[in-house]
């Protein structure tokens, strides 16, 4: 298909299949639209015969641990709140979760009886993620020290700040 010869090269591509696909959903979308409103019947749909192409696998990956390990340790041992910054790594490896969750984390959303976090993040998914009763104690501990309110941010700063996605 043309549409993939114009897609920008980056360092993740693909080589255009995802510009293919959502293409042909757009145009079966639209023709869709079309036949619904009585512009054209069901078997002039020009959409109907064209595939969708096939989603390949993920290219994403885990860090290995080594990897993985070595962060942590720059990170406990380096800048201004290593405190902070390991507890942040720490959650985003047990529980996967973006940026945004991690910044919309709430001392309310803790559940310490069943070590569940209530995650909140894009697309307005809402997600009780399990961590480990360290984990737990220790974003419930945070919360304590750094003056967090209950509905408000629960990671901040040492002088109680709520912190940013910039961290």
């Amino acid at each position: 298909m043309p549409v993939k010869t114009h897609v920008v090269a980056r360092r993740n591509t693909r080589g255009g299949r995802s510009a293919q696909e959502h293409l042909v959903a757009a145009l079966r979308c639209l023709y869709k639209r079309a036949v619904d409103d009585g512009l054209i019947s069901e078997a002039e749909n020009p959409a109907r015969k064209v595939a969708k192409p096939r989603r390949l696998p993920t290219t994403r990956r885990a860090r290995p641990d080594a990897r993985l390990a070595e962060i942590n340790e720059v990170a406990a041992t380096t800048g201004d709140d290593p405190e902070l910054d390991t507890l942040i790594l720490r959650l985003h490896t047990e529980t996967a979760c973006r940026r945004g969750g991690a910044l919309a984390l709430r001392p309310r959303d803790l559940d310490a009886d069943q070590c569940l976090v209530l995650l909140r993040e894009r697309d307005e998914t809402v997600r009780w993620q399990p961590v480990s009763p360290i984990l737990m104690a220790r974003l419930a501990e945070h919360g304590r020290e750094r003056h967090a309110p209950t509905d408000g941010q629960l990671l901040r700063y040492g002088d109680g700040k709520p912190i940013t996605s910039r961290r």
